[in-house]
């Protein structure tokens, strides 16, 4: 496939993708950045970005939840629809190919880290829930093509479409009707000490071998088995600004703010709204507080000699890492945001999401 998508991005972007800069596209947006086929515009956050397609999309990865038969049938049946209708081709992973003879098997090459190298999929469809997404997310190493996301889970605050509507939802998705929702992710650097030995607690598959992750939701350091309070200092842009004594700490992206870091007391932050967030688990001073930073900043997690004990690392509940002293995590807004299809509305559309599944600020009437 040729990769003709255009990407705009700060004057730091070190990626070989062909620029577009405008300065008033770029006002209010860090980075974007499009499908290989797949081009959009945006002038400003608040705006919704039309799915475009500069060549007809030829491929798909389809990711479905695990464990679940009911939604065997309907992979094979949209394949089977986009087949026939749009001629595109249904890839899905290796762990499914017993299960689905009848797709294309993704393989890890294909998913290359450098973007510049052609991907078998223009989009991913998933079947499945909120985590369904964060496992889609955690396939790819860099660049994400649009996704879109159909609900079968239990909570489906990243899952806005309904499976009985698969025919007409897709038939936009190709044609055109539909719009982008770019959420931020968390870039997260695990910088070790050369001789790291290896750890019975961490997650040994070999996604979890790397050092670099983009998280959709959150980043999470925590004691692990240890019964003593973690300490951790917290830089940002290299100044010290704290030194933390607590359970542990999550950053989270404005996506992750509705998860761990909500039910850890944070506020909820509007996916448009660009910042990290910052909340203590159980902190040994009640006077710390959550508080967001904004985007533009690199925090810098550091567990100093002094710790009695190395701290856990999860990114997205997944990959969990050894910090011993002396190593530390840098964390800072990714320039690969992840680009999820929606109906487009996601000013408003998202505070009816909160109060549907949150049922937020709800009280009887009398």
């Amino acid at each position: 496939l040729q990769q003709n998508a255009r990407v705009k991005m700060g004057d730091n972007d070190r990626h070989c993708y062909e620029h577009e800069h405008r300065e008033e596209d770029l006002d209010h947006i860090k980075a974007t950045h499009a499908a290989k086929s797949c081009s959009y515009k945006p002038k400003s956050t608040c705006q919704d970005i039309p799915l475009t397609w500069k060549e007809k999309p030829k491929h798909v990865l389809i990711v479905k939840k695990k464990g679940v038969k009911e939604l065997h049938d309907k992979v094979i049946e949209m394949a089977h629809y986009l087949k026939h209708e749009f001629g595109i081709e249904s890839y899905t992973e290796p762990a499914e190919e017993e299960d689905l003879p009848g797709l294309h098997i993704l393989k890890p090459e294909d998913i290359p880290i450098d973007r510049c190298k052609a991907m078998k999929c223009d989009f991913v469809i998933c079947l499945g829930g909120d985590g369904s997404l964060l496992h889609v997310n955690a396939m790819f190493l860099a660049y994400v093509p649009p996704v879109i996301a159909f609900y079968s889970g239990t909570l489906g605050f990243l899952t806005p479409f309904q499976i009985s509507d698969y025919k007409s939802v897709l038939k936009q998705v190709v044609e055109g009707g539909l719009y982008l929702a770019l959420r931020a992710r968390l870039k997260c650097t695990v910088i070790r000490k050369k001789d790291a030995k290896k750890d019975p607690h961490e997650d040994d598959s070999s996604m979890a071998q790397r050092t670099v992750f983009h998280a959709l939701n959150e980043v999470v350091m925590d004691r692990g088995p240890s019964p003593y309070l973690t300490d951790i200092e917290c830089f940002c842009n290299d100044s010290k600004i704290t030194s933390i004594r607590a359970d542990g700490i999550i950053i989270s992206s404005p996506t992750g703010s509705t998860a761990y870091s909500l039910a850890a007391g944070a506020s909820v932050l509007h996916p448009l709204v660009t910042g990290i967030v910052l909340t203590p688990i159980c902190p040994h001073t009640m006077s710390f507080r959550p508080v967001v930073f904004p985007d533009c900043v690199q925090l810098k997690l550091h567990v100093p000699s002094h710790a009695p004990d190395p701290v856990y690392a999860g990114f997205d509940g997944k990959f969990r890492k050894r910090i011993d002293p002396d190593e530390y995590i840098t964390i800072e807004t990714s320039t690969l945001p992840f680009p999820s299809i929606t109906r487009g509305g996601m000013l408003v559309e998202w505070f009816k999401d909160l109060a549907n599944i949150f049922h937020w600020n709800e009280r009887p009437t009398h």
